[in-house]
């Protein structure tokens, strides 16, 4: 995971716990250290299925590939000849 500090991998997990919160039965919280800045963070975790459920895929609209012409600036000689 990255660090929310200073936004580098890796971080190592240092306890793992299940919240105390009704209603998430599956999900892990996890408290992390970076290993570049040594802050502590917490991380919640729960199966892919169970995300999939809060969010289910939404179809995606198909995005047209922007194209910008290439432009390219003359270049002016300022040096007299």
């Amino acid at each position: 995971m990255r660090c929310p500090k200073c936004d580098r991998l890796p971080s190592s997990v240092l306890k793992t716990e299940r919240p105390v919160d009704e209603g998430m039965d599956n999900v892990k919280r996890r408290k992390r250290v970076c290993r570049n800045c040594r802050h502590f963070f917490y991380s919640y975790e729960i199966p892919e299925a169970e995300f999939r459920k809060l969010c289910p895929k939404q179809p995606e609209k198909p995005v047209e590939a922007e194209r910008t012409p290439l432009r390219t600036k003359k270049r002016s000689d300022d040096k007299a000849a």
